[in-house]
């Protein structure tokens, strides 16, 4: 864990620029002037960059090497992140976004990449959960830098390019050699969904929701009255939630059927929603409750993966569902804002709710026909649950539920289930 600590350190910094970003872009689009479709449109550019530049960029990584792929990517990542300061129309700020996802993407497959190497079987566990932690305490922690700047200055612009360039340090320091990175296998998100169908709706499911969360999130706190520095808080007691719910949430999932725990929490979720359309409530529940509750949808692309892999089979071996599983969980992200867009635009304010609602209420749905269509895998098939916060397809191999199908591939053999 001491040899990695540059690289956790590294990304550590780097979440906590993409979370201060995620959080004040919707913000200063909307003091601009900028309506609900832009900035929906806005934030999942850059997820659609994040996603391309995740599973693409593997090819410059492999041309020049780690060390000087992850430089001259932040590089970019800073150049984006600056020029927002001097552009004011909604077209500009879309192909800076994108930029900013392909290069951040590229980034953090980088970082996941380099984690892998250093990943030995005993340790991957520990490694993973370290760098879920570290990830997620970064994007709950980096919403507080929201209320520290007038919101209509270009500071946080600023302060945001400054955290960037900071992550270069720590990695530059890293001793762990860079691995080689072999071309990816071809990925069908067929086969996984024959596999799991569940476990793909789900994955996807929750990139949707989180996709609205990130794109609207902040502007419903601002239309409740919330000052930026609330809003921050808003958006960090949901990260924050999600966070502290992964223990117990993995630990229900390894003794009863996991789809139990996905149906009780989307239930719970869509429940808190559509109360918070009711007038009433609204006076009574603080406005950081229902975004706590909402914030257990954190859970939710873990507890699919978790159920993915317990039901692997049919030549589709683990690492193959962990991939596809990353990849509809992308596709959630960048389709999410637009869904959310849509429905504020729509509902107006309590759009958002009626979003998290529609979206959550199906999940619940599939879940409990899916549990009456088709037995839970029996207790000596599960996997034991592991925290799963990565980014890249690079970053799948370190679950160390792939550790037989890694080690199948290597000595040659036909990859197995584990």
């Amino acid at each position: 864990m001491r040899a990695v600590a540059t690289l956790l350190i590294g990304a550590t910094i780097l979440i906590t620029g993409q979370g201060l970003l995620l959080a004040f872009v919707p913000l200063k689009l909307r003091l601009m002037g900028s309506g609900i479709s832009d900035i929906a449109a806005i934030t999942a550019c850059y997820f659609v960059g994040f996603l391309a530049g995740a599973w693409w960029n593997e090819r410059v990584i492999r041309a020049v090497g780690h060390i000087r792929a992850y430089g001259g990517l932040i590089a970019i990542v800073v150049l984006a992140t600056l020029s927002l300061g001097l552009m004011r129309d909604p077209e500009s700020w879309i192909a800076m976004r994108f930029l900013h996802g392909m290069a951040a993407g590229g980034a953090f497959l980088a970082i996941e990449s380099w984690l892998t190497a250093a990943a030995n079987g005993p340790d991957r566990g520990r490694m993973l959960a370290a760098y879920t932690v570290c990830t997620l305490a970064a994007l709950g922690g980096s919403q507080f830098l929201v209320g520290i700047y007038n919101i209509g200055s270009s500071d946080l612009i600023i302060l945001a390019g400054m955290i960037y360039a900071a992550s270069i340090f720590p990695v530059m320091l890293t001793r762990i050699a860079a691995p080689e990175i072999e071309p990816s296998p071809p990925l069908s998100l067929g086969n996984v969904f024959r596999v799991s169908p569940f476990a793909v709706v789900a994955s996807f499911a929750a990139g949707v929701t989180l996709g609205g969360f990130w794109a609207l999130g902040p502007l419903y706190g601002a239309q409740q009255g919330l000052e930026p520095h609330q809003v921050s808080t808003l958006m960090a007691s949901a990260i924050f939630a999600g966070l502290v719910l992964q223990w117990p949430a993995a630990r229900l999932s390894d003794l009863i059927d996991r789809r139990i725990v996905v149906l009780g929490l989307t239930v719970a979720c869509t429940v808190m929603a559509l109360s918070m359309l009711i007038p009433w409530v609204g006076r009574i529940v603080p406005i950081y409750v229902p975004f706590g509750v909402i914030g257990s949808t954190f859970c939710l692309y873990p507890l699919a993966v978790a159920h993915g892999i317990d039901n692997a089979s049919g030549g589709v071996n683990t690492l193959q569902v962990s991939r596809g599983l990353l990849l509809a969980n992308g596709l959630g992200l960048a389709i999410g804002p637009f869904a959310a867009g849509e429905c504020a635009v729509i509902w107006g304010g309590p759009g958002l709710m009626i979003f998290f609602a529609m979206v959550l209420g199906s999940v619940a749905l599939v879940t409990a026909i899916r549990m009456v269509t088709r037995r839970s895998p029996p207790s000596d098939q599960k996997e034991p649950f592991v925290f799963v916060r990565t980014n890249t397809p690079a970053g799948a191999v370190i679950d160390p539920r792939n550790s037989a199908t890694i080690a199948s591939n290597t000595d040659g053999q036909p990859a197995t289930n584990s």
